[in-house]
């Protein structure tokens, strides 16, 4: 707990697809193909990647002129790339900023994240490729990106980083000798090693797990006609309230009538 960090200092997929960092499996597909992956950083990319800054979230609609107008308030620029569509020539809404001195990127780091451009919130962080040891890209099932709709978040980063793990007491146990379960070791082959998997537990944990789980759904099936109950006694008084309103103004207008005669 010591050494836990919010920001990681090393990429591994298996820890930057967990909310803490804890995870001892992977929880979707895009996890086991980052951890299959062997990804290489591409070659070609030229320049000071310690002098670089990734920008994403662009508007499709945000030039290469306008990118230069804006970072170029916190310092000079000596190389701008707005990754753009091999095909169609459009932006992938985002790209990497190289600047002449330190100080220029720190501030960009710091004051640039958050900004609106064209309508558009952008993300501001250091370039990863190149810095981050054992890095794995989106497309491959890692970075730190991912939407909540697709369920693959991945943390770690500066836009979610991870959250502070509860730190419990390790219990020792009788059955399960001292309590903590042997993590899977990763072969060299790059496969599971399946024989370190906890095969111990007995029947009766597993029978006393589904009669609470049963003990559960019958609270929850109560609670939910308790609460259907109560509703339809609510609509019930409302309907009630409503026709003694309705007899009340007939009754006040029949006393006029009969008045005005």
């Amino acid at each position: 707990m010591n050494e836990w960090m919010p920001i990681a200092k090393e990429y591994d997929p298996l820890k930057a697809g967990s909310i803490d960092g804890t995870d001892e499996e992977p929880h979707d597909r895009a996890v086991w193909r980052a951890m299959l992956a062997r990804y290489v950083p591409n070659k070609g990319v030229s320049g000071d990647p310690h002098l670089t800054l990734f920008v994403g979230r662009l508007s499709l609609q945000t030039t290469e002129e306008k990118l230069k107008e804006v970072f170029s308030r916190y310092g000079d620029i000596r190389k701008l790339r707005l990754v753009r569509d091999v095909v169609t020539g459009f932006s992938k809404h985002y790209a990497f900023i190289e600047y002449r001195e330190e100080r220029s990127l720190l501030k960009a780091y710091r004051d640039a994240n958050g900004l609106v451009i064209d309508q558009h919130e952008i993300f501001v962080d250091y370039e990863l490729e190149r810095i981050l040891k054992g890095w794995i890209p989106r497309r491959l099932g890692g970075g730190f990106g991912g939407k909540k709709e697709s369920g693959q978040l991945r943390f770690g980063g500066r836009d979610r980083p991870f959250r502070k793990p509860i730190n419990l007491p390790v219990f020792k146990s009788d059955f399960y000798g001292e309590g903590q379960r042997e993590r899977r070791e990763w072969s060299r082959d790059r496969t599971w090693d399946w024989r370190t998997r906890d095969h111990d537990r007995s029947r009766e944990k597993r029978r006393q797990e589904r009669e609470a789980s049963r003990a559960w759904d019958d609270n929850e099936r109560e609670r939910e006609r308790d609460f259907r109950e109560e509703r339809g006694r609510g609509r019930e008084r409302k309907d009630r309230e409503r026709r003694d309103r309705s007899k009340e103004r007939d009754s006040r207008k029949q006393r006029e009538d009969d008045k005005h005669k």
